[in-house]
């Protein structure tokens, strides 16, 4: 790739809410047109992801990872039919910690970030990001 391009090409968020589902589609289309790698992320709480460091996962936070990679599994589906030619490359990563500093931090190797308008969980009103 050259200078401009990165590795994770474009980076979108994966929750599988309905704008999520919408902002793959979007970025995968996108990942097409510009021929770069697509990147679809799965941010897992905190601490399940403290958990996810140590050798014995628990029930709860082996359930969340299974969930979280059921998530990415339909996600890379859902990319998959969206393009016509189909993409060079997919990434999936999975990452623990609030889903604005990670997605932040692959934005650092990032062309694009894409997230949907509204995730699976719910914001209170008046709530941004700086």
């Amino acid at each position: 790739m050259s200078k401009i391009d990165s590795h994770r090409g474009i980076v979108v968020g994966v929750d599988g809410s309905p704008g999520s589902q919408a902002a793959v589609r979007w970025a995968a289309r996108d990942a097409e047109l510009r021929n770069v790698p697509l990147t679809l992320a799965h941010v897992l709480p905190a601490a399940a992801g403290t958990r996810l460091a140590s050798s014995v996962a628990s029930g709860r936070t082996r359930s969340r990872i299974d969930a979280g990679q059921q998530l990415l599994d339909e996600a890379l589906k859902i990319a998959e039919e969206s393009c016509e030619r189909g993409l060079s490359q997919i990434y999936r990563e999975m990452a623990s910690g609030t889903t604005v500093s990670t997605l932040a931090k692959l934005s650092e190797d990032a062309h694009l970030v894409v997230a949907g308008c509204r995730g699976a969980g719910s914001l209170r009103a008046g709530t941004w990001v700086r």
